[in-house]
């Protein structure tokens, strides 16, 4: 799977991470990702923050692996 970009919807109370692609697909099966840019991914979007999240395959893992700031 090739890197894949999403604009972050929201992070819900079990630090999953809502997500939805350019074409408005929508999936919620991505976890905030532990450490250093999950920490910075959820003070961004807790400030109010429009998001752009990378979904990468990392050790095997679906996973976020980073962001920007819109």
């Amino acid at each position: 799977m090739p890197d894949k970009a999403y604009t972050l919807l929201d992070i819900s109370p079990n630090q999953m991470l809502t997500l939805t692609d350019a074409d408005r697909n929508s999936r919620s099966d991505i976890p905030l990702p532990d450490g250093k840019i999950g920490e910075n991914i959820r003070e961004e979007f807790m400030n109010g923050k429009d998001l752009t999240v990378t979904v990468s395959v990392v050790e095997g893992k679906i996973r976020a692996s980073s962001f920007a700031v819109n």
